[in-house]
């Protein structure tokens, strides 16, 4: 049932997400090119760099799931509020 409960929140986040990326140029986002992206200026760097870029991108994906947790918690929050 959690698993369930978690998989309709994440789609109804994802139809949130749709929404407020049209809200405007500063709310878009393109996943579905960006790992092809990442990986065409990780190839073009020297060994040292490609390193770098890989710590600063992990440590992103960290936010965004931090992120994305504390708006699922947030919600469910709200949701049970009267």
């Amino acid at each position: 049932m959690a698993a369930a409960y978690a998989a309709d929140r994440a789609i109804e986040l994802e139809a949130l997400l749709a929404a407020i990326r049209e809200l405007g140029p500063e709310y878009a986002f393109e996943r579905e090119g960006r790992a092809d992206a990442v990986a065409a200026v990780r190839h073009a760097l020297p060994a040292m760099e490609q390193e770098l870029l890989d710590v600063i991108v992990e440590d992103h994906a960290c936010e965004v799931a931090a992120l994305r947790e504390a708006v699922t918690q947030l919600a469910a929050l709200v949701g049970r509020t009267p």
